[in-house]
């Protein structure tokens, strides 16, 4: 094998490690995003039911305040 050669052969190494690399480091990326994203909607939906459970506290403390002042 001539030293031309030998040098294309580790490049082409080279080349397909970094290749694989890239690769790795983007799939490590989207799961990350996707992660990030799904945390953040279940954070909303705790606090979209959190605020509807404080709404409907606040409805029936208001209606039972109601009946007990008209008798209801």
């Amino acid at each position: 094998m001539t030293s031309q050669s030998k040098n294309t052969l580790i490049g082409a190494q080279r080349q397909a490690a970094i290749h694989e690399l890239h690769q790795e480091r983007m799939k490590l990326n989207i799961r990350l995003t996707f992660i990030t994203v799904l945390a953040e909607e279940v954070k909303a939906i705790f606090y979209q039911n959190s605020r509807q459970k404080a709404d409907q506290e606040l409805t029936a403390a208001f209606l039972n305040e109601d009946s007990m002042i008209y008798g209801l």
